[in-house]
């Protein structure tokens, strides 16, 4: 068996079939309610609603959809894609979010809301949410469906090779 790298932070770093996996985060697979699509460029992910752990998230999320709006790299935290929007603030602000599901540590498929700057991060590989000021949770209030992965991996790699993209978002029957 071959020895695994160890990384500059003593972190093990793997290849995985999605990317580098960093210290073996594989993220969970959840149980998830509704269903929700996101389409970047013709590419498409099913991801689903964590009513259960964030239950106020999700139904202010629901009855925002649908959603349209650009999304930036982020690389500040680990491997992912996020987005600010008006109608996030709106729906923030409209249904008094607050924190709930939260962590700072996010696997692969792992959709997020930030309650403070009223953001969405979507994690394709691994994620430690931080700032300048150190930890900042965001609300873990959706997972996309494990069998999109590869895609969502490749939707990451090239907003991240080639910068912003349009995205839309909207609830499936």
């Amino acid at each position: 068996m071959a020895d695994t790298p160890i990384g500059k932070f003593g972190r093990t770093y793997e290849q995985g079939p999605y990317g580098t996996v960093h210290g073996g985060a594989q993220g969970k697979v959840w149980n998830t309610g509704r269903k929700f699509e996101i389409e970047i460029e013709g590419q498409s992910v099913v991801a689903g609603l964590l009513e259960e752990e964030a239950p106020r998230t999700c139904e202010a999320f629901a009855n925002m959809l649908p959603l349209e709006a650009k999304v930036l790299s982020l690389r500040w935290s680990g491997d992912g894609f996020q987005t600010h929007h008006p109608q996030l603030e709106k729906m923030a602000a409209d249904s008094e979010l607050l924190m709930e599901n939260f962590t700072t540590f996010a696997g692969r498929g792992d959709i997020m809301f930030w309650v403070r700057d009223r953001g969405l991060f979507f994690c394709y590989n691994y994620m430690h949410s931080r700032g300048i000021t150190g930890e900042e949770p965001p609300n873990l209030f959706a997972h996309v469906d494990p069998q999109y992965y590869s895609v969502l991996y490749e939707m990451g790699l090239k907003i991240y090779k080639e910068g912003e993209k349009l995205m839309r978002i909207r609830l499936l029957e």
